[in-house]
């Protein structure tokens, strides 16, 4: 059989790195786990040397970066028979709060959906009901004489709803979504960094996906390779489940912050939305030991950079980089922002088919006047109005006209 080098193996014959073979089958095993050892101990000469040569990405200090850490290390570790006590009851301890984590997370959207948005909803549309039913005649011509009747502690609290308000309540989700779109791109970053990894050689051991490095006393564990289950196995349970929660807190914060019956319950509901977003950092810092923090902490995901002949192909590579990076950027903002006009325009449900008649309706009530202007004094004045006092407020007031 002709090798790539050239070389022949026979049967008994000695081969170049050394080792004597006893059959054709029996090399050809051999040269594979040769070459595996090769692209392992490449990996690992990196990884130990100049930082420089390898890419070095932190993983996310919550319960996701826990299940990182356990499924490419601890498992893999058991895989390969190093099974113990301890490493037993951290794989379990861990999953236990991954689950945790997930049934908290989608659990506290389905009750904030269904005690807290879903009756607000039900109160904005009963009282949007209602002013049209009174503001307007039966061929949507505004009526100001029928709406003089309508309710006014209703009128006050139609118009203190977010939608009353366009711009403000626009801005505001625009806001919601760039958080969301934040927490998007750190999870898009994480699968794309887990698909740069190395693939672990056939026939290497799955304790070697994981190499551990002292710098000063300060361990760091390198992921610098990943055996086709393990990377499977994190797209499952850490980067798909990331995307839904994902999904359904965007989608839920659209539809309570449209939902909110005042200002005041805008700006706090967007804070509570967000508290729902720490979820997994919440388990994390508060349930798992100090030992698993740090070995979280020193987890990196490592591939090897791209290297370059030259220094004008560099300069190239990172100019085309810069571009590409920004342009990416660029589409995720225009993306985000074009599913919330979209959502607004077609798939708002807090009031269905709502023409944004009550700007102009609420912005007649929202007018009041201040008792004190800019720089005024003495605007409460003591004990009750006289006759006297407001003789002299009218007489002030002639007198600026």
């Amino acid at each position: 059989m002709a090798e790539p080098n050239g070389y022949t193996a026979m049967q008994g014959e000695e081969a170049p790195d050394g080792e004597c073979v006893d059959s054709e089958f029996e090399f050809e095993l051999d040269e594979s786990e040769i070459a595996g050892k090769k692209v392992m101990d490449m990996l690992s000469e990196k990884a130990l040397g100049d930082d420089a040569a390898m890419e070095l990405k932190d993983v996310g200090a919550d319960t996701w970066g826990v299940m990182l850490y356990v499924v490419c290390k601890d498992i893999g570790d058991i895989v390969e028979g190093q099974v113990s006590c301890a490493r037993m009851f951290r794989v379990l301890f861990s999953c236990v709060a991954m689950v945790m984590n997930l049934g908290l997370q989608f659990s506290i959207l389905y009750w904030v959906f269904s005690f807290v948005v879903n009756p607000s909803v039900a109160v904005i549309q009963k009282n949007y009901a209602t002013f049209h039913t009174m503001c307007y005649d039966a061929d949507g011509m505004y009526n100001d004489k029928r709406c003089g009747e309508f309710d006014m502690g209703t009128k006050q609290e139609l118009c203190q709803a977010g939608l009353s308000q366009q711009v403000f309540l626009g801005s505001i989700l625009f806001l919601w979504t760039l958080a969301m779109l934040t927490e998007f791109r750190e999870n898009f970053n994480l699968q794309r960094h887990i698909s740069q990894i190395a693939h672990l050689p056939a026939g290497i051991q799955h304790t070697e996906q994981v190499l551990e490095r002292d710098d000063e006393g300060e361990i760091s564990y390198l992921l610098i390779a990943l055996n086709p289950v393990s990377r499977a196995v994190l797209y499952i349970i850490v980067v798909l489940p990331k995307y839904l929660v994902i999904l359904f807190l965007t989608l839920l914060g659209w539809r309570w912050l449209a939902s909110s019956q005042n200002f005041s319950d805008l700006i706090l509901n967007s804070l509570a939305l967000q508290f729902i977003c720490t979820i997994d950092e919440l388990i994390f810092s508060s349930v798992f030991p100090e030992k698993m923090v740090e070995k979280v902490s020193g987890l990196k995901l490592a591939y090897p950079k791209v290297e370059f002949e030259d220094a004008e192909e560099k300069e190239a590579a990172h100019e085309k980089e810069i571009l590409f990076l920004y342009g990416r950027s660029l589409c995720f903002t225009v993306c985000a922002a074009l599913c919330l006009c979209v959502y607004i325009s077609f798939f708002q449900t807090v009031l269905p088919g709502y023409s944004y008649d009550l700007a102009g309706f609420c912005a007649r009530l929202s007018k009041q006047e201040l008792l004190c202007k800019f720089l005024d004094k003495d605007c409460f004045p003591m004990g009750p109005k006289t006759a006297a006092r407001m003789l002299g407020s009218i007489g002030s007031a002639v007198g600026e006209i």
